[in-house]
């Protein structure tokens, strides 16, 4: 029973909308994510729906970052959208390809720029609140916990390094996926969204669904 309680407390204070609204979120993420595993265009156009979902949520739950970083998501799902485009193949599926040399320059400058981001996000929080002051249903809270600032911050900038690489078709981009969602299954529990953990811990199992799927497509590319 407390286990129960530990998922349903926090919804308590939620109203309706937006409780449909982070099934809403959390389901056409898990789609998207499928369809990408299968190399599918579509799995941008319903990635969007969930990532313009979560921008409004996290403008209401007051977690700034959180909702930045969804709209980065959101931008980068456009520009996937526009390069997997320009590859389609004649079954709607895209090739897949790996990393080279010069990609690991830009993955850590992505990386460095997005973890000093979100730390400034949060050194300035209080600004940013005051700027953006709006009614809440519920602030993050446990502010004092210094360690969650570097534990998002580094989340986020393994899911930035994920979604660009991913655009790019490269089939690396699953394990920066798997990495981040093995994070983030117990950081939205602790967090107090427990339809975003499960969702994460979905993400992690079709990740490496995913990272199967595009190795054996490269093996048949190959061939």
């Amino acid at each position: 029973m407390d286990i129960l309680n530990f998922f349903i407390e926090p919804y308590k204070s939620y109203s309706q909308l937006q409780i449909i609204l982070e099934i809403l979120a959390a389901g056409s993420g898990i789609l998207s994510v499928w369809l990408i595993g299968k190399r599918r265009i579509t799995g941008y156009p319903t990635g969007i729906v969930s990532t313009v979902t979560y921008v409004w949520l996290l403008w209401q739950w007051n977690l700034l970052g959180d909702m930045m970083i969804n709209i980065y998501y959101t931008c980068m799902s456009l520009y996937g959208w526009i390069n997997w485009y320009r590859y389609q193949q004649a079954d709607t599926t895209v090739s897949v390809i790996k990393m080279t040399g010069k990609d690991y320059g830009p993955a850590l400058l992505v990386f460095m720029i997005s973890f000093v981001f979100t730390l400034a996000v949060y050194s300035y929080r209080p600004e940013l609140d005051q700027l953006l002051s709006h009614d809440t249903l519920q602030s993050s809270t446990n502010d004092s916990f210094l360690w969650y600032y570097y534990v998002d911050a580094i989340t986020t900038s393994v899911f930035l390094i994920a979604m660009w690489l991913m655009a790019k078709r490269k089939i690396e981009n699953w394990h920066f996926w798997i990495a981040g969602n093995i994070i983030s299954i117990p950081l939205y529990l602790w967090k107090g969204y427990a339809i975003t953990s499960l969702q994460y811990l979905i993400f992690l199992i079709l990740a490496l669904a995913g990272l199967k799927k595009w190795r054996n497509a490269m093996v048949l590319q190959s061939s």
